[in-house]
């Protein structure tokens, strides 16, 4: 049965999910380093969080642990209700605890949703996040599109300066890439955003997100980096 959620529902990939999410960058050790000190309570917390109150929006990362809260899941939600919206995050690396490295390559990149899917237990999720920009990218030199006037030429610059780094890399890819980093510079970090300018950033996303279909047909038509 589904539960209401305390916070009402917001439309993402599809899903009714809720407000508010659960958030499981704590269901590990200290430093979100390790499996948490007490994984039965990290178990219990996930299915009563969906089962008891309503919660079908869970964020996780493969560098929570590193990838302990993404098998924890599986382990207490498998298998998952249809209504709910998994929203995992890659694109950083943990060497050790105390550091954090975003790492942007596309084959890395890959690698990490690969093993995100297995983990989860999943075939594919509703969302995943770019979790922080690697600076040594193409998409985060802010180069790539200081001369762009809207959403559709900043996506042709970040797929061209893509190409031009990995000339080998297939154009559905390049394609994913654009919006990811379209997304990224809308949509984080959230906390940085002062509370009187966040209806203006989400109206923003709003109108990004409603617009996406029409990026692959701007694309095909562009002079750029799609025409082989």
């Amino acid at each position: 049965m589904t539960m209401s959620s305390p916070g009402g529902w917001t439309p993402i990939a599809g899903k009714k999910a809720s407000r508010p999410g659960l958030s499981t960058r704590r269901l590990t050790g200290p430093g979100v380093w390790g499996d948490s000190p007490d994984r039965q309570a990290a178990l219990e917390l996930l299915r009563a969080a969906v089962r008891d109150h309503g919660i079908s929006h869970i964020d996780t990362s493969d560098s929570y642990g590193p990838h302990i809260v993404e098998e924890t899941i599986r382990e207490a939600l498998s298998p998952y209700p249809a209504e709910l919206l998994i929203a995992a995050k890659v694109g950083v690396v943990r060497p050790d605890r105390d550091r954090w490295t975003p790492v942007g390559r596309p084959e890395y990149l890959r690698h990490a949703v690969e093993g995100s899917l297995r983990r989860l237990g999943v075939e594919q999720l509703d969302v995943f996040y770019l979790e922080r920009i690697d600076t040594g990218e193409p998409m985060a030199d802010v180069r790539t599109v200081d001369e762009a006037n809207d959403w559709q030429e900043c996506a042709v610059a970040l797929l061209s300066a893509y190409r031009c780094a990995y000339p080998a890399l297939p154009a559905q890819e390049l394609t994913a890439s654009s919006r990811i980093a379209l997304l990224k510079m809308l949509c984080a970090p959230v906390m940085s955003v002062l509370p009187m300018a966040w209806e203006l950033r989400a109206e923003a996303v709003r109108r990004l997100l409603d617009a996406l279909p029409d990026l692959d047909e701007a694309l095909r038509l562009c002079d750029g980096p799609m025409r082989q």
